[in-house]
């Protein structure tokens, strides 16, 4: 029976590459939801069109300008700096070690301190059942 090979430290750079998770793109969702959301309303007033038999519609709906603009709510967003990690999500606390700004997703908790680390400054145990994060201090220590 073929054992495990055991990790090194050659494989601590392969390792930390292999636990990124992938981000998604806040920004391509909303801009899709945009485009659905159009396509969506465009249809409806077509059919009420035919329904209507006449091409001088007005449209009844309320105006959808505020969920079209893609500039809205830009000033209480510019107070916020985005993950130094992976620059999309907005940064919901400080990594202990670098101080950068991080996001949720970014987000590693060190397994004996307990404090909030960001990828680059924590490295995960994989030795056991279940991953084990720890940040540089507790892991040289």
């Amino acid at each position: 029976m073929k054992s495990k090979r055991r990790l090194d430290e050659q494989d601590d750079d392969l390792v930390n590459v292999l636990r990124q998770r992938y981000k998604q793109d806040d920004e391509q969702k909303r801009i899709n939801a945009q485009q659905t959301f159009e396509i969506l309303m465009n249809s409806q007033r077509q059919q009420q069109q035919k329904l209507d038999g006449s091409q001088s519609y007005i449209p009844k709906e309320p105006s959808y300008a505020l969920f079209n603009n893609p500039n809205m709510d830009k000033s209480t967003q510019k107070d916020i700096p985005p993950c130094y990690r992976c620059n999309r999500g907005t940064a919901s606390g400080k990594c202990t070690f670098c101080e950068h700004c991080i996001c949720h997703d970014c987000v590693q908790m060190c397994s004996i301190c307990e404090h909030v680390y960001c990828g680059g400054c924590s490295i995960i145990d994989y030795s056991s059942s279940f991953e084990k994060v720890f940040c540089l201090s507790c892991k040289s220590g």
